[in-house]
């Protein structure tokens, strides 16, 4: 019996330190981006000309087999020209206003690069908002952002990165990030 009681005590001694382990709260670092809204522009909306609709199955096909299979703008634009070579040696006439570049196609199909751009730390490279840091400002004057991230944050020796995110020029009037 004496050596029941004993293991009895071993597994809630092992028990009593995966409770005190799970109850440590520990703080995992957020590598995720700064939250941002995506660009979206309401006011445009495509207005394909009659010409263009009747290519323009086309080439949202070529731009769904791009993304589809991750094929480069090089490709692409390779196999834009061989489809508007393969509608001119159809012969109609129709095919005339095909594009030839993926610039064109792009500006028939309305697609444009909208890029969110973001700061970066130089040491950690942390992700900061770049409007964030440019109008960063204590006591209502514009001042240098610094990094806030935290390498190793469930270390005793944790500590900030600091590092500065921008460097302030003066202009004509005033001061810039």
């Amino acid at each position: 019996m004496a050596k029941d009681q004993s293991e009895d005590t071993n597994d809630n001694e092992l028990n009593g330190d995966d409770e005190s382990e799970n109850n440590k709260s520990e703080t995992f670092e957020d590598y995720s981006c700064p939250s941002f809204e995506p660009y979206q522009d309401p006011d445009v909306t495509p207005t394909p000309t009659s010409d263009d609709n009747k290519f323009l199955w086309i080439l949202i096909w070529i731009m769904k087999f791009r993304m589809r299979f991750n094929i480069p703008e090089t490709a692409t634009e390779s196999l834009i020209k061989f489809i508007k070579l393969l509608l001119d040696e159809i012969g109609d006439t129709a095919f005339e206003n095909f594009p030839v570049t993926l610039y064109k196609a792009r500006n028939i199909l309305n697609i444009e690069d909208r890029f969110h751009c973001f700061a970066a730390c130089t040491k950690c490279h942390k992700l900061y908002n770049k409007q964030e840091v440019e109008e960063f400002r204590q006591d209502e004057i514009l001042a240098i952002m610094k990094c806030q991230h935290i390498e190793f944050p469930n270390s005793s020796r944790r500590q900030k990165c600091q590092t500065p995110l921008s460097h302030q020029i003066r202009l004509l009037n005033r001061m810039s990030n």
